[in-house]
């Protein structure tokens, strides 16, 4: 249960990221970088989708067992990609940044609904909910904020106020996972008192 608190708000901020670059968004990196708009669907939109289907069911099945263990690298990963995404100097560059993006994403997206799955029955109804509104509001935001800061500012902006809400949602992935870990942790059995012969 405690996992959810930090991998379920990574989900979401990976679905964020993923529709940061659509729209005006997509259309001022076409152009700023020198793409049409196909090229821009090509190495903008498909690296990260095709990356974050792949990774999904991996996601699922190795979260089931070590969610941490798979959240933390996809944390990693989502992160890097929205950082290189950010300074990405040109279009292959971006492309790289965008399949890191997109493993990040289906790492977290496949843990957060294993973990979900997984709960008590009495309760996973209200946490798919809460999950799943969530990752559309998520999906809203990255498509709105991306337009706005593109619009008001540059696309590269989106992606470091992404990388700022990734560092965040890492070191809060990060905790839970210690806190999880030392809550499990073995407590030393006391010795048994020895009584004088």
């Amino acid at each position: 249960m405690w996992a959810l608190a930090g991998i379920v708000p990574a989900a979401w901020l990976a679905v964020f990221a993923g529709t940061l670059a659509t729209g005006r968004t997509l259309e001022t990196i076409t152009r700023d970088l020198g793409m049409s708009s196909g090229q821009g669907l090509a190495r903008v939109i498909l690296p990260y989708l095709v990356a974050a289907v792949l990774l999904i069911p991996v996601g699922y099945l190795l979260g089931r067992r070590a969610p941490n263990a798979v959240a933390l690298p996809g944390v990693v990963l989502l992160v890097l990609g929205v950082a290189v995404t950010a300074f990405a100097p040109g279009a292959t560059v971006l492309t790289v940044a965008r399949v890191l993006t997109g493993l990040g994403a289906g790492a977290l997206v496949g843990t957060a609904a294993a973990l979900v799955v997984g709960v008590a029955p009495a309760t996973r109804t209200v946490l798919a909910v809460v999950a799943g509104v969530g990752a559309v509001l998520a999906a809203v935001f990255g498509v709105v904020l991306g337009g706005l800061f593109t619009t008001q500012l540059s696309f590269r902006t989106g992606f470091l106020f992404g990388l700022v809400l990734g560092l965040g949602v890492g070191l809060a992935t990060a905790a839970v996972a210690i806190a999880g870990l030392v809550r499990r942790a073995p407590r030393p059995v006391a010795p048994a008192p020895t009584w004088p012969a």
